[in-house]
């Protein structure tokens, strides 16, 4: 009995650290990003980059709203492949709407305390998707997203190599290959069935309770790869339109500031964007401005044009963040009016 307590109160003292760890790291980004905007805003002029956005005109504005709506629309399709290849058809709009709430989340909320996938996981279970395969499906579209992403990306980076160097982009090829050689070998290991329980086991002590839990995911794992093959090929092509369609934005917001729309340009600003950007704390709040600002420099576009294409960005992220506050302040109403007529 002693000895189940001693590890209990160890469990608990080790899982306080890492919170307070994460939390410490979580302010300093946090801190950084926010320097870094004050800073790089100060340097480029703050009414540099106010004349730039003035000077766009309100169509172009509204636009932006409608890119949103294309990004989530892509998304939507994509769940709902990965979710028949589990043998669950869920309306559109209610997988759309979902994806609006936990992009909130995930903009507000540090991932430590909750994240989008992990909302996304618990509000599948709400539309009668069972457990193993909310949260195996929220894996698989992560997984999709990041093999696509990168894959793409390392074909963007190998352009912009072979367009500065003006030669063939040995870097690149090579960087192309070795991705290939690792995705296939990821492959293959998420197609064994019990590599994930394996390694949770080996990582994380478990509880009896825990460990069947993590069985039944890998079994959903398992049984996509295996028996849903062609909804996980379907839904990587729709990331790819999805991908493209990211780039895309960064050439029609590129154009909207009267930056040259050349491919090189808009390569080397999705990079930069993109990279920086990924930062997990508050959309990548400072970082984002500033992978503009040294990408932008990079190809000869002013500092003031390079902030406000990222401004006009974060226009975009603000809709999505209000929109999804609006969809979660109707569940509440919703939940309230349901609980006044009961």
């Amino acid at each position: 009995m002693f000895v189940r307590l001693f590890l209990r109160i160890k469990d608990f003292i080790t899982r306080a650290s890492h919170k307070a760890a994460d939390r410490l790291i979580f302010a300093a980004l946090a801190l950084l990003g926010f320097g870094l905007l004050f800073v790089i805003a100060w340097y480029a002029g703050a009414a540099k980059i106010a004349g730039v956005i003035s000077a766009v005109p309100l169509w172009q504005f509204a636009s932006l709203f409608g890119f949103a709506i294309v990004v989530y629309a892509i998304a939507t399709m994509r769940w709902l492949l990965i979710l028949r290849g589990y043998g669950y058809t869920i309306p559109f709009f209610r997988v759309f709407f979902m994806l609006f709430k936990a992009a909130t989340v995930s903009l507000v909320f540090p991932s430590f305390e909750i994240s989008g996938e992990t909302y996304k996981a618990f509000q599948l279970q709400k539309f009668g998707v069972s457990k193993p395969a909310a949260f195996a499906a929220v894996f698989f579209e992560f997984f999709t997203i990041f093999l696509v992403n990168a894959a793409g990306g390392l074909v963007v980076l190998a352009f912009i190599m072979v367009q500065g160097w003006r030669t063939f982009s040995l870097v690149g090829f090579a960087s192309t290959i070795l991705f290939a050689g690792a995705a296939l070998f990821l492959f293959k290991k998420f197609s064994r069935q019990g590599w994930f329980t394996a390694m949770v086991k080996r990582s994380i002590p478990l509880q009896d309770e825990d460990v069947e839990a993590v069985g039944l995911f890998d079994y959903g794992i398992s049984f996509f790869l295996h028996e849903s093959r062609r909804y996980l090929i379907a839904a990587a092509l729709v990331t790819v339109a999805g991908f493209s369609w990211e780039i895309a934005q960064i050439g029609f917001v590129a154009r909207f500031l009267g930056i040259p729309t050349d491919a090189l340009t808009v390569a080397v600003l999705y990079i930069g964007v993109g990279l920086f950007n990924s930062m997990p704390v508050f959309g990548g709040l400072g970082f984002g401005e500033a992978g503009a600002f040294f990408a932008g420099a990079s190809v000869g576009v002013g500092d003031a044009q390079s902030l406000a294409l990222m401004f006009l960005l974060r226009v975009r992220q603000l809709f999505v963040l209000a929109l999804g506050a609006l969809y979660f302040i109707r569940d509440a109403l919703s939940s309230v009016v349901r609980r006044s007529r009961g």
